[in-house]
């Protein structure tokens, strides 16, 4: 549970590190995916293809936001 906790934590803005840099980037990635779905299916192109980025990308976006709130609670321990 910590682990999903500290995953939502590092998504947002945490004082001393600022928002998350990968935020806009996800954003992105995920609407470039439902464009390119969208152009030859429609609709359920874009969510497939929104889906699909989302299934790739945001484990990555998930593991900065660990390490971000990991590193954020252990310096704030010291």
């Amino acid at each position: 549970m910590r682990i999903l906790l500290r995953c939502w934590q590092g998504c947002f803005y945490l004082p001393g590190y600022g928002p998350h840099p990968g935020t806009k980037l996800i954003i992105i990635v995920i609407a470039m995916g439902a464009c390119a779905g969208m152009q030859d299916a429609g609709w359920i192109g874009a969510a497939v293809g929104a889906v699909f980025m989302a299934l790739v990308y945001v484990p990555f976006y998930l593991i900065g936001s660990y390490n971000r709130a990991k590193a954020f609670y252990k310096e704030e321990a010291k």
